[in-house]
């Protein structure tokens, strides 16, 4: 059987066939010349495990474990590590295929990168090399972050950038991960959700009184928690038994709440059908 997957977000586009276990992409750069668009989909000759797109990048892991980044650097002195590898193997413009291959240990002893398992980028409000992180999942469950921290979402206790991988301390391995604008999400094996970064419009389900963190932080209450997701300033979480908590930005009604579009400052189980939902979203112009 095949199945394919299309994954968008900004200008990214990834497709997968697991007939070939191989990714292809093409980039609709949305007006702007950065190169020769790629208009029909290109083999990527890498046999691919994983594949996340953020603005102007995409990270991928191959069968081998290892991960390799690729994209748009715009300027290498804004630049603060959201590749994962550091600056002076990059080069303004382009870049193809970086191998991240060293990491820190939460001893801060730097070595060999461990085979990968999963990668996910950071969003961004816009296409700045100093304003996304990442986030690196190995094969035991081992979380590193990379890039930007000024909010503290790399979940390393301080909000120092970070240009190669950095482990984060977990109490037990983690299973998935969700990155917004400023804010980092890491689930559990036993179905806790650990947050870091930004809290102003209750990103990580902390209330109304905590702005920011920068270690680890499961005061959002939440548990039996099966998957995670995350917007640029929102955030849903799946339970086991089929409900869908949200919290976050609620501007556009994204959290299918009706709040007068005031943010949602801690974890609330979604009580509108989807139908109500998108009846009450409002619609894109037609020009």
């Amino acid at each position: 059987m095949k199945v394919e997957v299309s994954i968008k977000l900004y200008h990214r586009n990834l497709s997968y066939s697991n007939e070939l276990n191989q990714f292809v992409f093409y980039d609709t750069l949305l007006g702007e010349t950065l190169g020769t668009n790629q208009e029909i989909p290109e083999l990527i000759d890498h046999d691919v495990i994983d594949v996340t797109a953020g603005p102007r990048y995409t990270l991928l892991v191959d069968v081998n474990g290892d991960a390799f980044a690729s994209g748009f650097i715009e300027s290498k002195y804004e630049y603060l590590g959201h590749f994962g590898v550091e600056s002076d193997k990059l080069e303004e413009g382009s870049n193809s295929w970086q191998q991240i291959d060293k990491v820190t240990d939460i001893g801060g002893k730097e070595s060999r990168a461990p085979p990968f398992a999963k990668v996910y980028a950071g969003a961004s409000a816009t296409a700045n090399s100093g304003e996304q992180h990442s986030l690196f999942l190995d094969e035991d469950g081992n979380v590193y972050t990379a890039g930007n921290n000024d909010h503290g979402q790399l979940c390393l206790g301080d909000t120092d950038p970070r240009y190669i991988p950095n482990q984060v301390n977990l109490k037990e391995p983690a299973i998935a991960a969700a990155l917004g604008e400023d804010f980092t999400l890491i689930l559990l094996e036993d179905g806790t959700v650990y947050g870091c970064g930004s809290n102003e419009k209750g990103e990580l389900g902390l209330g109304d009184n905590t702005k920011t963190v920068n270690k680890p932080n499961n005061g959002n209450g939440l548990k039996d928690i099966f998957d995670i997701s995350a917007g640029l300033n929102h955030a849903l979480f799946q339970t086991k038994g089929g409900n869908v908590f949200g919290t976050g930005s609620n501007i556009y009604m994204q959290l299918c709440e009706f709040t007068d579009g005031e943010p949602i400052t801690s974890p609330k189980v979604s009580t509108t059908s989807f139908s109500q939902c998108i009846q009450y979203l409002p619609l894109p112009s037609v020009v």
